[in-house]
């Protein structure tokens, strides 16, 4: 009889796997649809708080586990289920009706709460679902952890393909159908028919709203981050807008007095051709320029400092990453190039380019002189043994929060020493590197990373004296006046020839542009300094910013601040100044969720009366080894997905094969541990732990050298070689939870939703803190710290009682 009892039916597992795939679905798309009301860092908070809301469920069931009785367990799970698919819809309307104010103000504060509060309650409600299930089915954890782990992997591949078929508000709503699905699931084995009829009415509506999204402009985004503030604003004629996992990409008409040119001289006043603009993500523009074959007519193009390296080689073989809309193609064809090659991460705006506006630009996508690859840059280049005249990159960046994190911008890879190295390596011996960045005027951040990213990469690849090898002029930003400019960089693998040189100046002097450093000139000290080798690092530790060289192992290019400054000094950076406030968005966050964290492990001993502080004494082990797995977990993760999306080389990939993959291994470590007794769960993890920390440890040592040399291999095997590298960290990941919860359900079973509520918490805590970790130490350093949780976590298993 009581073997009776302990079985769970089917539908429960699917129940619970469709539950945590809802949830999984709810955390990447809401940080989609908040890298598009929100900057990326507003996202990454908004996602931190919300799945908060996980691990309150669970200490709502610690704290009032009277009202929750095993014998209740199939209505409760069916009906908050039911709950759960409702809140969604309605989290749905107040985010897309509540507008975004991020100011230190009364309304700033209500107007955040309502919209954080809003997306938690869906994810109260699951971890309410999850908690209950593990809680009073704990002698089966190893198979409901499966099931939990296996929905979230399921979730993986589910939300890329509905983020490449539906909009972000579409998902959130079809996320709505699979949390009614999942309620209709735990009825299977509900008696009270109240309870499943009220299920099966529920998923039935979520059908239908799901089935209204498709036709209605209910759940279009409207207001939008605004481009340059910490505030909204609203879209106005939009002719094209799609989703996909990484980005929204929007087209819209163009109302401006003088056409659009980042660095476009003032002495250009001939014909002006018709102008779209192109959106990713509400803030990083890329334009499309009218064309109807006549080159005359795009004579601007010429005017324009980001294209000053075509006025120094002609009929070159040129690359170019990150073209866009096609401007910089339109470009390299007005100025007579013999072939261009374009490598575009974004499979949106080819087909946009290409399909919805291939007449407005002249079909130059499909010119037999031009070629364009869906890939990303670096990626291209580690396959690729040609070698260019010219590579170009011209303003790279989405500040678009991908899947996989609010702070892993897809662009981040492109800009490290790592990168540079490979771009020089394939250009020939008179090629030129040419990237454009930001230059604001009274400290010159991004024009001085760059510089120095140059400096740092041509000594990688033999050259003695960098200043012969760097060029670097710029403009005030377009029509405006004011401190912003843009700076264009040219770097080229052998020393600049005076021919070179003089052509530079001469062009500089017509168009109005200004050479702020040369071979033979410097019109800035501060860039004279960082030329100097026994001056470069005394400058790097006194300049108010981070103008330290990335690397792959710190590829945060654009957050410049320091974690230290940014909470005591105010640091300008004029248009880029919101990259700025995102490590001051994130050093506040982590004060917040480390505030939020340590509640969830003190404020229960008071709230719950019946817990006596001898109880809690004698469990302290059981409960930090639930902090320090959590902690573990998600520091591990992260610089994983971050190390691997480098490899594989497309966002899209690290939710596909590596997030993926992690949550699948780590699912059959938990099924695997089906097979080993409570009695012998201790004495088990203790020879696991070994061999985790070990594998880790050759993970941080041995991937980075594998990485460099399988780089240029095929997507298909390094896929292979990542899945290969991956299954056995994951394999003994998903192997100390569920051990874990039937080792507390053998002494203290109460305990249960406590360490669960204490392990989303602290996860929560550790995303944030490997971020941090990794922009002031680098990846790295971040895994070290995740090694370092799973050493304490074998030596709080050592030192307990058996």
């Amino acid at each position: 009889m009581a073997n009776c009892e302990k079985q769970i039916k089917p539908s429960k597992f699917l129940g619970l796997m469709l539950m945590s795939l809802c949830i999984l679905m709810l955390e990447l798309t809401w940080t989609r649809i908040f890298s598009v009301t929100m900057w990326y860092h507003f996202a990454f908070v908004a996602i931190s708080v919300a799945l908060l809301g996980i691990s309150a469920g669970g200490l709502l069931v610690f704290l009032r586990e009277g009202n929750f009785a095993k014998e209740k367990l199939d209505q409760h799970l069916c009906i908050i289920s039911s709950l759960m698919a409702l809140s969604i819809v309605a989290a749905l309307v107040i985010v897309l009706k509540t507008p975004f104010w991020p100011r230190l103000s009364l309304a700033g504060f209500v107007l955040s709460g309502i919209i954080y509060g809003a997306i938690s309650i869906p994810f109260i409600l699951g971890g309410l679902c999850i908690t209950l299930l593990l809680w009073h089915h704990a002698e089966e954890v190893s198979k409901l952890y499966f099931s939990d782990l296996l929905g979230a992997a399921i979730g993986c591949l589910a939300t890329l393909a509905a983020l490449n078929n539906f909009t972000g508000p579409q998902v959130i709503l079809l996320a709505s159908v699979v949390a009614a699905a999942a309620s209709v699931c735990f009825g299977a084995s509900c008696e009270r028919r109240k309870s499943v009829g009220f299920s099966r009415v529920v998923l039935v509506l979520s059908l239908v709203f799901f089935m209204l999204s498709r036709s209605s402009a209910l759940t279009k985004l409207w207001i939008v981050k605004h481009p340059l503030e910490a505030g909204q604003t609203r879209e106005h004629d939009l002719l094209f807008e799609k989703w996909n996992s990484f980005s929204r990409v929007t087209v819209s008409s163009v109302n401006i007095e003088r056409i659009f040119g980042w660095g476009l001289s003032t002495a250009f006043h001939g014909y002006e051709p018709p102008q779209l603009a192109m959106v990713i993500d509400a803030a990083a523009g890329t334009q499309l320029v009218g064309f109807d074959g006549d080159f005359s007519k795009v004579e601007f193009l010429k005017y324009d400092l980001t294209f000053l390296v075509h006025w120094l080689k002609q009929e070159a073989r040129t690359l170019i990453i990150g073209p866009g809309g096609g401007r910089d193609v339109l470009a390299a064809l007005a100025f007579k190039q013999s072939r261009i090659i374009g490598v575009e991460v974004n499979p949106i705006i080819i087909d946009a380019v290409r399909d919805e506006f291939g007449d407005f630009v002249g079909h130059i996508y499909d010119r037999e002189d031009v070629e364009i690859h869906m890939d990303e840059g670096r990626s291209f280049l580690s396959r690729s043994s040609e070698q260019y005249d010219i590579i170009q990159a011209s303003f790279v960046d989405t500040w678009a929060a991908t899947s996989s994190g609010a702070f892993a911008l897809t662009e981040n890879n492109l800009y490290t020493v790592e990168a540079f190295e490979n771009y020089l390596n394939h250009l020939d011996d008179e090629g030129m590197l040419t990237f454009s960045r930001w230059f604001f005027e009274s400290a010159p951040g991004e024009a001085l990373r760059l510089v120095a990213l140059s400096i740092e990469s041509l000594k990688k690849i033999g050259c003695e004296d960098p200043r012969k090898h760097v060029l670097l002029a710029k403009k005030s930003y377009w029509h405006t006046e004011g401190p912003d400019g843009i700076a264009t960089l040219i770097v080229k693998r052998t020393p600049f020839s005076q021919e070179e040189l003089s052509a530079a100046r001469d062009v500089c002097k017509e168009l109005g542009f200004r050479i702020v450093c040369s071979p033979d000139s410097f019109g800035d000290p501060i860039f004279e300094r960082l030329f100097s080798d026994s001056e470069r690092e005394e400058l790097y530790a006194e300049y108010p910013l981070n103008i330290v060289p990335p690397t792959d192992n710190k590829p945060f290019f654009f957050h410049m601040a320091r974690i230290r400054d940014v909470l005591t000094r105010e640091i300008d950076q004029g248009r880029t100044k919101y990259n700025v406030k995102a490590v001051a968005v994130l050093a506040n966050l982590l004060i917040v969720m480390g505030v939020l964290a340590s509640f969830f492990l003190i404020l229960p001993p008071f709230l719950f009366r019946s817990l006596r502080p001898a109880e809690l004494i004698r469990h302290w082990r059981g409960l930090a080894y639930f902090v320090l797995i959590g902690l573990g977990f998600m520091m591990v993760e992260i610089p994983l997905v971050q190390r691997f999306t480098l490899f594989l080389g497309h966002p899209i990939y690290s939710m596909a094969v590596i997030l993926f993959s992690l949550l699948i291994f780590s699912g059959l470590g938990s099924l695997f541990t089906r097979r080993v007794s409570t009695r012998d769960a201790r004495t088990f993890l203790l020879r696991a732990l070994p061999c985790l920390v070990l594998i880790l440890l050759v993970h941080l040592i041995v991937v980075p050298h594998l990485i460099r040399e399988f780089i240029r291999f095929p997507t298909i095997v390094k896929a292979c070689i990542a899945i290969l590298c991956i299954a056995p960290l994951g394999w003994f990941m998903g192997m100390p939870f569920p051990l874990g919860i039937r080792m507390m359900a053998d002494k203290a079973g109460f305990l249960i939703p406590w360490c669960w509520s204490l392990n989303g918490a602290f996860s929560v805590l550790a995303s944030v803190s490997s971020i941090v970790i990794a922009i002031t130490l680098g990846f790295s350093a971040a895994m070290g710290f995740g090694i370092a949780a799973y050493c304490a976590t074998l030596f709080i298993l050592a030192v307990s009682a058996p």
